[in-house]
């Protein structure tokens, strides 16, 4: 190739006698130069470089040596000169001699003579060095000739650098022949392997002046470049190796790394010296080159660039490549390797990725373009001789990728497109690398990128067929979701979904980057097919969609599975109407349902899309394909995994399952089983041997189990009132889940909401409850809101039992649960978050008030199909009803009491099932079962072996034994199907109870107290014990309350005591003495001064069963903390009262033994020394002296005892000890009546002395004017007094010497009688008014309530058991407000009464309404709102809210009766159609009882937790709640706010004895007055003062004066 006219080397004319030899020279070597390359110039572009392009080789390259010359040299040389001039004369120096020179020059070449010894010719080379070096010598080979052996092989390093040195100095002359360059380079050009290769390369830069000027070796220099390229590269491999184990073994010598410095070698600087003295021959000689020695430079350069480490080598090699390839014409398999090892390098290096394209686009401008286009094309296609590697195949593809497609390169070659995509299409054939997916993706980008060119975009649109680019296309789709599914089998969907549409991570500066960018070529490619099959027509379109279903690219791709679901959003895709819609709804299916990496949302549209053509398959199709539709879509459920498809899924089941037909709905069973019940294993709770029956560590649960068993819950609501087979079915499959071990908690946890929510109204038809009735137990096991806050512990406590956790069971256990195996790439991260899942664990599944537990409501209506009971009276129907299996359901109970469960499933049954048990015909046909579950419970008690909580709960197994021993509660209402040995053996489970654990003896006392009315006789057998236990734990001051009501209630039960001995009474009375001397001690304790407790000391309370009672009340709770600072007073009277009632119940022959032991334990010596007895006390002892020898003290006034024959009466009070006693009589006949007024009763009696005629013989008795009226009615022969002297001392007696206890008579003064006024309104009996309200069915508004004025049989039995019907008009008894004269409140009411207790029922159904007047009922309201306490007998199958339903100020306590099944059939019937004595209406039917209470208010009562109890026994145990319900509201409503006084609550006999001690106070206070002052007047003036005194006392002198 021809240089440029600026690159032409001006070579200046010489004038030398060897021209005419070096044109002839020329001449022979001419036919050599012909025969270079024939490319011209004009065929070949010329390839530019910009000054700066071939710095960094310009830059390595030696500087040419300068002559230098020092001021002791030139002296030497001078004084050398002078010397010899005498040597020179003579000498001929002519031409073909050596000319110029110094006269020493002549003695020098003599002694360089190869003759001469070797240090001589050295010597004599380094002068004539210098000489050459400052003379213009000529003839210079002739100086060479003589030291040209000096540089040869095998010479000595001093002679070899003396010849180089010698050379170079011949050399640095401007005017050398061709002859003589020819001559000179003769000398260095052999042998080419010898030493000193710098040297010779420095020789051959001044033989040709840097590369510029060839002549007379431009024949010869240029085949030898490329062996001289060779022989340098490998010296400078050979010097770098040395060079590394140099370091290597210096490194271990000094027992540490040497630093490394990167000083340029020898060998390599020559290297790059000699690259660039080759770039420059090539430039400027290139009509010298022949196509070989380009070929031989080539090869070399690309072997240096093939086994190089080193980046700069291949940097220098790529610049002279640059030059080669664009100015010589090169063959194809030359430029095919120069173009593979440049794809190589663009792959590999990033660093010189840019150069390397940079030579190939130069070679695309210039001649070898369409070659090049070509080569590339031909690189990329796969056969099986190919030999290409990866490396080269995805460099090629990405030079054709940017040379096609930059719009920069427009200069360059076009390329059809056909012939690209079939190469492309070839190049997917290589499957020789495990990295060919990056391949793909490069292929892929490249596809992608066409598409999107617009130029490119209107061609494939105008093609008639699009087969090979979505071929390439598919085929990398398909690959790359073909190794995305390898890479994810066997790993856990939770991993997967992560990121399942992720690609090979490209770091920075890799080749990916680079070729792909920052976005995924998959999903790319989505998008672009999506662009073009909107500018192509209907068949290529769907030719598009084929590419996505086949690829299955909705795998990895959310765009391609948004484009499918649109696709087929159109229902009539899917329309039997077309050939294959089957196929394509399996397709689809197949594609985007069970590829579970594509969007939820994506896959949520195609559930919907399926779910349209379903109602049309099925309006349309053959009920075959209907089926098969259905079935294809439905089994996807048992593998889904994403909550909102699930449900989308599950919502076209149980579409599906309303209509379909048997088997289909088999087949849905079978696939919601599968979906929930793992099928790895068939056993159900089977714990291993000796091991907890607890899972130790917290279970993970699967949300989608559970709402696969919700669905199942919402087919069986849906099934319930309509096919009684289903329902039952259903039911079945619920009893399996819940029963199985495998499944997940909350799954079973689901079932079981609904198992225990299962009820039998009266006919035994199954209704479903929409509440669990359980919020009350459940808090024994803090599942509330409330008490779940106060054991929650803090984020550390929770941290540390997590850890504990983990260290117990192993990270392994704690996922144990989660579906699939976690993948190791991310164990780490698994592990990380142990402990946080654990943490999540540890709070509990099931709370109240918590979601619903129910997916949706439940029918209001019975099931008509479905029953618990066959029965012929209820309609049963074989062929139409089904009985369910509920003795299942218990056995399941039975299997999780004795072997365990998981803890959240264990604790919803325990707390659940005692609920379920109050429903009784619901367990008609499960009598063995019940028979088992009692003995199960009995045995459990027993032993103790009932299970205890997991640790990490905070829980206690006295907090699990609550739960246990309501369940045996309950079991009490089926005490008719036990034998006696049975109940015998409940009860006495109650009393270990009661001993066993603090927390339970509330509980199993409250159960004592229903056994006390339902099984009268094993608590008589049981009674010694009771009472034992209860006189070990009376002393403890949050049950002693609950002791006293169970021994009250006692009382009023005679038939318990029949059998009583007075140990047994003692023992009694004993329980109450040693509660009240508890008392004292601790109020003797709190008035001494003692250490104060710290509030961080007491212990921290829990809410569990008692979390209601004042006991376990928070202290922070301020109405809580006033009511239990009130409920002492309760139980110090409740104490008082169960003494009296108890020596009431004693034989009036029995009593009087007692009272001194019962005086001795009423009175107690205080810290003072005093002995003294408490106010209560007092009124107590009164109540047995007057019931101790009388069981008849009813008496009444009779206010005309007196005839007028009797004479005038006159009346006197006496003060009598804690006494009242007034006297009148008449003054004739003695006839007079006592009055006895006391703290606890008052008696009237007649006296009457037997009064006969004096005899004859006496005087008599009157004289005088008495004489004259003797025998009229003025006549008063006897006083009061006389009287009062029959029954007492006389009174002017000494009593032992003392007037202390002597009577005290009262004036007649307006305050005495005043006093005895308001002691005679205060009433003897402890009277208490009852609210008792009727709630018909479906009745929930208060206007409606009140309104009722009849109820059903049971409930008019029932208020017959209450009491006694008792007519309001003109009754003399305190009816607390009910009208007595008009009939306003209406005719009647019921009453009830013993001894000391009065109770008047305020009975809304009682009372008439008045429409007009009073259409709201506030008559009725203004009663039964004022009362303390109301009994709610609620027939409404609704639970009662007290706050919404008949809300009021004053009521503090509801008592709420519920029959235990709901009758539909129950009417409303008036009360005098009722047959109260019919047993029938309450006998046989059992009824839920439960207290209800204010907020803040102390729920003590034996039914705070529901109880079962039979209609017999309804009325006394509900009569019994009343009335201790009744005296602590009274309690309660009188407390002091403030707390300061805890005695606030006056009994009506304590009233009565604070009148009478009142009394006394102020008349003795007059009296020592009166004395006081009769003694000073005596003094003063002298004087009787005792006359006096007995005048103002009545009383003689000397008896005023004794006191």
């Amino acid at each position: 190739m021809s240089r440029s006219d600026s690159d032409a080397t001006q070579t200046p004319e010489r004038k030398s006698s060897s021209s005419a030899l070096l044109d002839a020279f020329r001449t022979l070597t001419s036919s050599r130069l012909q025969n270079a390359s024939p490319t011209s110039a004009s065929s070949v572009a010329t390839l530019a470089h910009s000054p700066g392009e071939m710095s960094s080789i310009e830059n390595l390259r030696p500087k040419k040596r300068q002559s230098q010359t020092s001021d002791a040299n030139e002296a030497h040389y001078k004084q050398e000169e002078e010397s010899s001039t005498t040597l020179t004369e003579g000498i001929d120096i002519s031409v073909g001699k050596v000319l110029g020179g110094p006269p020493r020059l002549y003695r020098l070449l003599h002694h360089l003579d190869p003759s001469q010894p070797e240090q001589t010719r050295v010597e004599s080379a380094k002068e004539i060095t210098l000489i050459l070096r400052e003379y213009p010598i000529q003839n210079v080979l002739t100086i060479w000739e003589r030291g040209k052996d000096l540089i040869e092989e095998g010479k000595s390093g001093k002679e070899s650098q003396a010849g180089y040195n010698l050379l170079e100095a011949c050399l640095n002359r401007s005017d050398l022949t061709g002859y003589e360059r020819w001559h000179f380079y003769s000398s260095i050009s052999t042998p080419l392997n010898a030493a000193n290769l710098d040297r010779r390369l420095d020789v051959l830069e001044y033989l040709t002046e840097q590369g510029r000027n060839i002549e007379g070796i431009e024949n010869l220099l240029p085949s030898q470049l490329a062996s001289m390229l060779k022989s340098s590269f490998e010296k400078s491999l050979a010097e770098r190796e040395e060079r590394k184990l140099s370091k290597k073994s210096q490194a271990l010598k000094d027992g540490k790394r040497a630093p490394i410095t990167q000083v340029p070698l020898i060998e390599e600087k020559t290297l790059y010296s000699l690259l660039g003295y080759v770039m420059e021959i090539t430039k400027y000689n290139a009509k010298s080159f022949l196509d070989d020695d380009v070929r031989a430079l080539l090869m070399a350069l690309l072997n240096i660039c093939k086994r190089t480490r080193t980046k700069t080598d291949i940097t220098h090699s790529l610049e002279l490549m640059a030059v080669l390839m664009t100015r010589f014409y090169v063959s194809i398999p030359v430029l095919s390797s120069c173009l593979e090892v440049l794809c190589d390098i663009i792959h590999q290096l990033a660093e010189l990725r840019d150069a390397a394209y940079s030579v190939v686009r130069s070679v695309l401008r210039s001649h070898l373009g369409h070659a090049v286009t070509a080569t590339l094309l031909e690189l990329i296609k796969q056969s099986p001789q190919s030999t290409v590697g990866i490396t080269s195949l995805r460099g090629a593809v990405f030079v054709l990728h940017r040379a096609i497609l930059s719009e920069s390169e427009s200069t360059f070659p076009a390329v059809p497109l056909a012939s690209l995509l079939r190469s492309l299409r070839s190049c997917l054939a290589f499957q020789k690398s495990s990295k060919v997916d990056r391949l793909e993706a490069d292929v892929l980008t490249f596809a992608i990128d066409l598409i999107d060119h617009p130029a490119v975009l209107d061609i494939l649109v105008k093609e008639q067929d699009l087969n090979d680019l979505l071929s390439v296309v598919e085929t990398c789709l398909s690959n790359h979701t073909s190794r995305l599914r390898a890479k994810v089998r066997g790993t856990a969907f939770s991993e997967r979904h992560s990121s399942p549409h992720s690609f090979v991570t490209a770091d920075p500066g890799k080749f990916d980057d680079l070729l792909l960018g920052t976005s995924n070529p998959y999903e790319r490619a989505m998008t672009s097919l999506r662009t073009l099959s909107a500018h192509v027509d209907v068949p290529k379109e769907s030719n598009i969609i084929d590419v996505f279903l086949r690829s299955d690219c909705a795998h990895f791709s959310a765009e391609a599975s948004r484009f499918i679901a649109d696709y087929f959003s159109d229902e009539t895709l899917l329309s039997p109407s077309r050939e294959n819609w089957f196929n394509d709804a399996r397709k689809l299916v197949d594609i985007l349902l069970k590829d579970r990496s594509v969007p939820a949302e994506v896959r949520l549209r195609t559930v919907r899309t399926l779910g349209r053509a379903y109602s049309t398959i099925e309006a349309v199709a053959a009920s075959e394909e209907t089926s098969q539709f259905a079935r294809l879509v439905i089994e996807n459920v048992v593998e889904e995994s994403d909550l909102m498809v699930q449900e989308a899924l599950l919502d076209i089941t149980i579409s599906v399952a309303e209509r379909a037909t048997d088997g289909i709905f088999q087949t849905i069973l079978q696939i919601l089983e599968a979906s929930i019940i793992p099928q790895r294993s068939s056993s159900y709770i089977r714990p291993l041997p000796g091991s907890s029956p607890f899972a130790s560590e917290p279970r993970f649960p699967n949300p989608l189990s559970k709402i696969n068993t919700e669905y199942v819950v919402r087919m069986f609501l849906l099934h319930l009132n309509r096919s009684a087979g289903r329902a039952k079915n259903l039911y079945e499959l619920l009893l399996r889940i819940a029963w199985h071990a495998d499944c997940e908690p909350d799954a079973r946890l689901a079932a079981l909401k609904l198992l225990f929510r299962i009820r039998s109204d009266a006919s035994y038809h199954i209704v479903v409850n929409a509440s669990a009735e359980s919020e009350d137990l459940a808090a024994s096991l803090c599942r509330t809101i409330d008490t779940a806050a106060i054991m929650k512990p803090s984020d550390e406590e929770m941290t540390q039992r997590a850890s504990q956790i983990l260290e117990e069971v192993g990270h392994a256990a704690m996922h144990r649960r989660v579906s699939g195996i976690a993948s190791s790439s991310k164990s780490k991260l698994a592990r990380r978050s142990s402990a946080g899942s654990a943490i999540h664990a540890l709070r509990p599944t099931w709370m109240y008030p918590g979601p619903s537990g129910l997916p949706q409501e439940p029918p209001t209506e019975p099931s008509p199909v479905l029953l618990s009971s066959p029965s012929q009276e209820n309609g049963f129907d074989a062929d139409y009803c089904e009985v369910l299996e509920i003795g299942r359901l218990m056995e399941l109970v039975i299997s999780t009491l004795q072997q365990g469960a998981d803890w959240e499933v264990y604790s919803y049954i325990v707390v659940h099932v005692g609920a379920q048990l109050t429903n009784r015909p619901l367990f008609q046909e499960t009598l063995p079962q019940i028979k088992h579950l009692r003995n199960v419970i009995c045995e459990q008690v027993r032993n103790q072996t009932f299970n205890e909580p997991p640790s990490y709960t905070g829980l206690k197994k006295s907090d699990v034994a609550i739960c246990v021993f309501h369940i045996l509660t309950m079991l009490i209402s089926y005490h008719n199907n036990f034998g006696k040995n049975e109940q015998d053996e409940i009860v006495k489970m109650f009393i270990l109870g009661i001993g066993a654990r603090e927390r339970t003896a509330r509980n199993c006392i409250h159960a004592l107290s229903v056994c006390c009315h339902e099984m009268p006789g094993s608590v008589v057998k049981s009674m010694d014990q009771i009472l034992h236990r209860m006189t070990q734990i009376i002393t403890q001051s949050n049950i002693a309350v609950h002791v006293l009501e169970f021994l009250a209630g006692v009382a009023r039960l005679p038939d318990l005591f029949r059998n009583f001995r007075d140990e047994d009474y003692k023992m009694v009375l004993g329980i109450c003495f040693r509660y009240l001397q508890s008392v004292r001690d601790q109020r003797e304790r709190t008035t001494t001064p003692q250490t104060p407790v710290r509030m961080s000391q007491a212990s921290t309370l829990r809410h569990s069963g008692a979390s209601r009672d004042f006991a376990t009340i928070a202290e922070n709770d301020d109405q809580l903390k006033n009511s239990s600072n009130d409920l002492p007073q309760y139980v110090h009277a409740l104490a008082f009262h169960v003494i009296t009632f108890w020596f009431m119940s004693m034989k009036i022959q029995d009593r009087p033994k007692h009272v001194p032991y019962i005086m001795a334990n009423l009175s107690y010596t205080d810290q003072w020394g005093k002995t003294t007895m408490e106010e209560q006390g007092e009124v107590t002892m009164d109540m047995i002296e007057r019931i101790a020898y009388s069981d008849r003290d009813e008496t009444a006034p009779d206010f005309g005892f007196a005839k007028e024959s009797d004479g005038q009466t006159s009346k006197r009070t006496w003060l009598v000890g804690n006494s009242l006693l007034t006297i009148d009589t008449a003054g004739r006949s003695g006839l007079s009546q006592i009055t006895r007024r006391r703290p606890s009763y008052t008696r009237y009696s007649l006296y009457k002395p037997l009064l006969i005629d004096p005899p004859q013989h006496q005087v008599p008795l009157a004289l005088g004017v008495r004489a004259a009226i003797y025998h009229t009615s003025d006549f008063i022969g006897i006083y009061p007094e006389d009287v009062m002297q029959e029954f007492h001392a006389p009174i002017s007696m000494p009593f032992h010497g003392s007037t202390a206890g002597q009577p005290i008579l009262l004036q007649d003064e307006e305050h005495i009688n005043r006093a005895l006024s308001t002691f005679d309104r205060i009433p003897a009996l402890d009277s208490h008014k009852i609210g008792v309200i009727y709630i018909d069915a479906d009745q929930i508004a208060e206007s409606d309530i009140l309104a009722n004025t009849g109820g059903t049989a049971d409930y008019n039995a029932f208020l017959n058991g209450l009491g006694t019907l008792t007519r309001l008009r003109g009754s003399m008894m305190n009816m607390h407000g009910l009208d007595r004269s008009t009939d306003t409140d209406g005719i009647y009411t019921y009453c009830w009464r013993d001894r000391v207790t009065e109770i008047i029922y305020h009975i809304t159904t009682l009372m008439p309404n008045y429409p007009l007047d009073d259409p709201r009922h506030y008559q009725k309201k203004m009663h039964v709102g004022n009362d303390f306490v109301n009994i709610i007998w609620n027939a409404s199958d609704r639970l009662f809210h007290p706050e919404s339903t008949i809300p009021s100020q004053l009521t503090t306590v509801y008592i709420v009766i519920t029959p235990e099944a709901h009758s539909p059939f129950r009417q409303s019937v008036p009360l005098s159609n009722a047959d109260p004595l019919n047993p029938d209406s309450g006998a046989c039917v059992s009824y839920k009882v439960q207290v209800l209470t204010k907020s803040g208010f102390p729920a003590t009562s034996p039914a705070t937790d529901i109880k079962i109890v039979s209609g017999a026994a309804l009325p006394s145990f509900v009569r019994l709640l009343a009335l201790n319900a009744s005296v602590l509201s009274n309690v309660w409503t009188t407390r002091d706010p403030s707390g300061n006084n805890t005695d606030t609550y006056v009994s009506s006999w304590r009233a009565r004895l604070r009148v009478i001690k009142q009394l006394r106070d102020r008349v003795t206070g007059e009296r020592e007055e009166v004395i006081g002052e009769r003694r000073r007047s005596v003094v003063d003036g002298g004087g009787n003062w005792r006359s006096s005194i007995s005048t103002a006392f009545g009383r003689s002198a000397e008896a005023v004066e004794r006191e």
